[in-house]
């Protein structure tokens, strides 16, 4: 009994002392990076009333990060339209973690109402965006507000019995 004693303790001294204390080191090293992130708002039209138009604006980032990185969209001073009435679009966009490319849009809404030519210019990226680096770029859009009801149409008429001389 002495010796099944023994042994298990010796089993136990053995199975112990082949494991050594974690110093944390190896595959769970973080490296740290700066992924940049790029803007590409592709080709603007100008944008006729009438029609609910999405434009498209896609940002890519050079590498994956493992949490989510937020991205701000700003509208800039002297917007001669209105948002809410003559377009829309998110104030944050999030590229989610493990993802490179993530897109948005801005939506200009339809008007049916005749008003002279308008804009606004949006800011992608600021100084709030974190874990990641962006030169903030601007865009201006043009909205051109011409219903098809507003086209001007030239009449013009005469009396049936035009008398030409009294």
């Amino acid at each position: 009994k002495k010796i099944k004693i023994l042994s298990i303790f010796l089993m136990l001294i053995i199975a112990f002392s082949g494991c050594k204390k974690d110093d944390f080191t190896g595959y769970s090293t973080l490296v740290p990076t700066n992924p940049t992130i790029s803007v590409d708002f592709g080709t603007i039209p100008t944008y006729i009333d009438g029609v609910k138009y999405n434009h498209i604006v896609t940002l890519t980032m050079s590498e994956t990060q493992i949490v989510d990185v937020q991205v701000h969209v700003n509208l800039l001073e002297g917007a001669t339209a209105t948002e809410g009435e003559d377009f829309s679009f998110p104030h944050t966009v999030m590229i989610p973690a493990g993802a490179t490319e993530v897109t948005f849009e801005v939506s200009l809404l339809p008007d049916e109402v005749f008003e002279s030519t308008e804009t606004f210019t949006i800011q992608v990226g600021d100084e709030l965006t974190a874990n990641a680096s962006i030169t903030p770029v601007t865009q201006e859009f043009t909205i051109q507000n011409f219903a098809d009801t507003d086209l001007a149409v030239e009449l013009s008429w005469m009396p049936e019995a035009y008398d030409q001389h009294g």
